[in-house]
């Protein structure tokens, strides 16, 4: 009887330290998933408010703007849940709700705003990049539907065609300090057909006409500086065909001395 107690005792306790190893295990797996939960969410968060503050005021289009403060408000709704104790993801919750309520009692302003530096061109086109993969990762999570993807990302690319109009008025603006008017020229001709693609150019009046005025007065500094060019051109074949002839002058000067000198 005494063995079979011990067996007993035996399958038990290895039965209990079974248990003990799962629910360790699971427990500490448990642990494991929430770090990396608060991790990426933490990630997220810090992302999507340096994005937001990256994009100049008004840039992006109300929509955007709602959509990525709800992303905000979801990300620390999340993040207070799991870390209870910390009172600073409950405090940002609080701000971009107030953020969000303030963006939606807001009036469309459908004013454009222009880039001023490559370097803020160079910025903003990464956070449209990242964006633009949120928008891709929000639609394979079911948080988006693909009518609602299809309307940010309209709303995207013409953002897009926007910045790369203010980078090539930039660079227009370069090419022109630098006395290139046909450079610039090419830049200009370059930005306004992007505009006429687009389709939007009565969203853009006022641009297009910008564009549209240096463009003639481009022209205008190209065809003053053209007859300039084909006059010193002219002078200078004139030059070259003086120089010739009296070249050939000089060597039938210089074969009758010979002959005389033979003579």
């Amino acid at each position: 009887m005494t063995s079979v107690y011990l067996v007993s005792a035996f399958i038990i306790i290895a039965c209990i330290t079974v248990c003990v190893m799962f629910v360790r295990q699971t427990i500490e797996k448990r642990h494991r998933e929430r770090a990396r939960l608060v991790r990426a969410l933490e990630k997220r968060g810090h992302e999507l408010a340096q994005m937001l503050s990256g994009f100049p005021p008004h840039f992006l289009p109300r929509d955007i703007i709602v959509l990525i403060y709800r992303c905000l408000i979801d990300t620390y709704q999340q993040l207070s849940r799991l870390e209870t104790n910390k009172m600073e993801y409950m405090d940002l919750f609080k701000t971009y709700s107030e953020g969000m309520e303030k963006a939606l009692s807001e009036s469309i302003n459908n004013r454009r705003v222009t880039l001023q530096s490559a370097q803020q061109i160079g910025d903003i086109k990464r956070y449209l990049v990242y964006l633009s993969r949120f928008l891709i990762k929000l639609t394979g999570k079911g948080s988006i539907d693909k009518r609602q993807f299809a309307h940010y990302n309209s709303m995207l690319k013409l953002l897009s065609h926007q910045m790369s109009v203010d980078n090539y008025c930039l660079a227009a603006i370069q090419a022109q300090q630098s006395q290139k008017d046909k450079l610039a020229l090419h830049y200009l001709k370059l930005a306004q057909k992007i505009i006429l693609q687009d389709g939007v150019m009565h969203e853009q009046k006022e641009q297009i006409t910008e564009i549209n005025q240096r463009i003639s007065e481009c022209e205008q500094r190209i065809t003053q500086e053209e007859p300039q060019i084909v006059i010193k051109a002219e002078s200078r074949e004139t030059d070259a065909s003086k120089t010739e002839k009296e070249w050939e002058t000089f060597q039938q000067d210089a074969g009758w001395k010979k002959k005389t000198i033979y003579d």
